[in-house]
């Protein structure tokens, strides 16, 4: 997993949705959210980035940082 900036939406909890993640010092939006799910140190997403890439995001909330691995 590698670090990552994300732009999120953050309703009545942080990071509710993913909108743009800066991947590989580019800004990409995100364009869909496949799925979302809860793990034991966080949030974690699949999302479809403009161009059609997708990644795995989490975020730890205990320390506020986000990670992302490539799924193609």
């Amino acid at each position: 997993m590698e670090p990552v900036e994300v732009a999120a939406y953050a309703g009545y909890r942080a990071a509710e949705r993913p909108r743009a993640v800066r991947w590989r010092g580019q800004w990409r939006q995100v364009t869909a959210v496949e799925e979302q799910w809860r793990e034991p140190d966080g949030r974690a997403f699949i999302v479809r980035l403009e161009g059609g890439e997708r990644l795995r995001l989490l975020y730890r909330e205990g320390r506020d940082v986000w990670s992302a691995t490539t799924l193609g």
